[in-house]
């Protein structure tokens, strides 16, 4: 969650122990029709039990294609509706402002 404070209870300056993982991945497709995606997810866990996942998803058409971005967009919405209505909004949003050229 945004806003928590992962170091509740630990005293200015004090080193958080942690552990963190992640995957990321790039396919750039030879045939120059066919989108660059990319995805990168992450996870964090400090010492003190507190944890959350990070990351995302995102598509760079060389040669736009409508249908390939509604289905690329319709799935993730898809799965961000079975969690919350608000999720997918709110994140496209976000990820409007972050990959803005």
């Amino acid at each position: 969650e945004r806003g928590v404070d992962r170091a509740k209870g630990m005293a200015p300056g004090e080193r958080i122990p942690f552990f963190a993982c992640g995957l990321s991945s790039v396919m750039h497709p030879k045939n120059p029709f066919a989108p660059t995606m990319h995805f990168n997810y992450r996870y964090f866990e400090t010492d003190g039990g507190i944890w959350w996942f990070g990351g995302g998803t995102d598509i760079t058409p060389s040669y736009l294609n409508e249908d390939d971005m509604k289905h690329f967009h319709g799935t993730y919405k898809q799965v961000c509706d079975k969690h919350d209505p608000e999720f997918y909004p709110k994140f496209k949003k976000w990820a409007d402002g972050y990959f803005f050229i």
